[in-house]
């Protein structure tokens, strides 16, 4: 509630985490939200981004799309502030083009947040079948992705227990001592 407070968060939302630039395809999911998410009465807020960025294109997109009290921008946030976030979430959204290793999805299946993410690359990969995949080249399909994510509970229900299975052995412990392996193979 103080995290809530302080932040003045709204009853319900999605978020995005993340640093925005091209590849986030913040503009799509933008354009996915505006279809998806305030008819059903959901918010959208961004954890992280850049002043000059979020200034600039994403600002101007937001207003035309008539999403000014609806997206909410929050910047970065403490790692204690950013796992309560997760949590408060209805799911978060990330259709990013390309990920390497998207760090994000790992904190959401741990915080128990259920995932729109994209259906390619390092997203895919370590989301498996613990989100809801779409195209992310696709606003139709990203729009789509949200709207299942908020209208089905036992979804989110589903996806919340994968994903907390999926990202137990995901530790910063088990990645040293797999690091340490691979190491110490070579």
């Amino acid at each position: 509630q103080a995290l809530k407070a302080r932040l003045n968060l709204p009853e319900r939302f999605v978020i995005f985490v993340g640093a925005l630039y091209p590849p986030k395809n913040f503009s799509r999911l933008l354009r996915a939200y505006a279809a998806s998410g305030p008819d059903r009465g959901y918010h959208l807020v961004v954890a992280g981004g850049t002043e000059r960025f979020l200034a600039a294109h994403e600002v101007e997109l937001s207003k035309k799309l008539g999403l000014q009290d609806w997206v909410h921008c929050v910047g970065w946030l403490a790692q204690e502030d950013l796992a309560t976030l997760y949590s408060m979430a209805t799911g978060m959204v990330m259709p990013s083009l390309y990920e390497a290793c998207p760090l994000p999805i790992i904190e959401a299946m741990a915080a128990s947040c259920p995932i729109v993410t994209a259906d390619r690359y390092g997203s895919a990969e370590l989301a498996g079948d613990a989100a809801v995949l779409v195209d992310p080249e696709s606003v139709e399909s990203i729009a789509i992705g949200i709207g299942r994510l908020l209208d089905d509970a036992t979804l989110r229900s589903e996806l919340i227990a994968r994903g907390r299975r999926r990202s137990a052995p995901m530790t910063w412990e088990s990645t040293a001592r797999n690091t340490l392996q691979v190491l110490e193979a070579l």
